[in-house]
């Protein structure tokens, strides 16, 4: 069954979503637009999208004989940054998928360290701001 919603309420949605979808899309535009304008025109002051487009720029980046280091540069950043995202991701993902043996072990720890970082610095600091002067290391926290 499904839900009836007031038309101004549906109008409004993908008017936010149309927006934001051009949020989103313009600098791309607008990147490549400025690739096609000489350097002339991209140093103007303003942004003007009426403009004889040129392919000068493409060609003197592509007829330089470094373009293959940059190139090779480039995905060599990109690929290993993927590579230590996935690692990373993979093994934060592990221990609360629910296939570790001890993961209640791992939660427990994980809170006690929470608790008590957050009692050890965050309440030093707060402390320390107001200036007062208090032994901090014996408040009530529960684990420290």
């Amino acid at each position: 069954m499904s839900v009836k919603r007031h038309p101004a309420l549906v109008v409004a949605h993908y008017g936010t979503l149309i927006l934001l979808a051009v949020v989103c899309v313009a600098p791309i535009i607008l990147m490549f637009a400025t690739s096609l304008k000489l350097q002339t025109q991209i140093f103007n002051t303003g942004i003007h999208f009426i403009f004889a487009p040129t392919l000068e720029n493409y060609r003197d980046v592509l007829g330089e004989d470094s373009f293959k280091r940059y190139l090779g540069n480039s995905l060599m950043v990109g690929v290993v940054s993927t590579v230590i995202t996935l690692v990373l991701g993979c093994m934060a993902a592990y221990g609360p998928s629910g296939t570790s043996r001890n993961l209640r072990a791992t939660c427990r720890a994980t809170e006690a360290l929470w608790h008590r970082m957050h009692c050890r610095y965050i309440h030093r600091r707060a402390f320390l701001r107001r200036g007062i002067q208090k032994d901090v290391s014996r408040s009530r926290c529960r684990f420290a």
